[in-house]
């Protein structure tokens, strides 16, 4: 546990906000910071296969992902991008993106447990912000998402009439 909030303590002093993360990002890209994060997410997805993860783990998630979303839309020639394209970012992003957006949407198939807690709600929100600055002017994240079926998923997700409201069928039998 003491190692999770180390690393959680440094990810937020040093990359706290997407401010400080454009300020120093070159830096960070030179001190081989980007392969780290995206090790991270590596690690969390095998530490899912065992079981639930627990809280501390999971806000290291969060701050990474974070972090990685923060760093990559700071880069205007795209070595970032390049680079968490070239450490299997994307492949890792992609599937946390998987993992989660079918708990995002409201469903009354879901039970429960099956929907998306405050928690997880964040780091779907990272995720998707990592992901969008990582396409940006980045042909190769573009095509591996798309590759990973996330392109697909993502399209669901915006043509889904439960994101955020009811569907019109929903409302009828609301008001009956």
């Amino acid at each position: 546990k003491n190692d999770y909030q180390l690393i959680l303590q440094h990810i937020h002093y040093y990359m706290g906000t997407m401010a400080q993360c454009r300020t120093h990002s070159v830096t960070l890209y030179h001190l081989g910071i980007i392969p780290l994060l995206v090790e991270l997410l590596h690690l969390y997805k095998t530490i899912c296969q065992d079981g639930p993860i627990q809280d501390h783990a999971f806000e290291l998630l969060i701050a990474c992902c974070g972090a990685i979303r923060d760093v990559s839309c700071a880069n205007g020639d795209g070595m970032i991008r390049q680079c968490i394209f070239d450490s299997g970012g994307v492949v890792h992003l992609g599937a946390l993106f998987r993992m989660y957006h079918t708990k995002i949407l409201p469903s009354t198939a879901l039970t429960a447990e099956e929907v998306a807690s405050p928690k997880e709600l964040k780091l779907f929100t990272n995720v998707c912000g990592a992901m969008r600055n990582i396409t940006h002017s980045c042909k190769n994240n573009c095509v591996k998402f798309h590759e990973l079926g996330t392109t697909r998923d993502i399209i669901t997700m915006l043509l889904s009439n439960s994101i955020g409201h009811s569907t019109a069928s929903e409302n009828d039998e609301q008001t009956k």
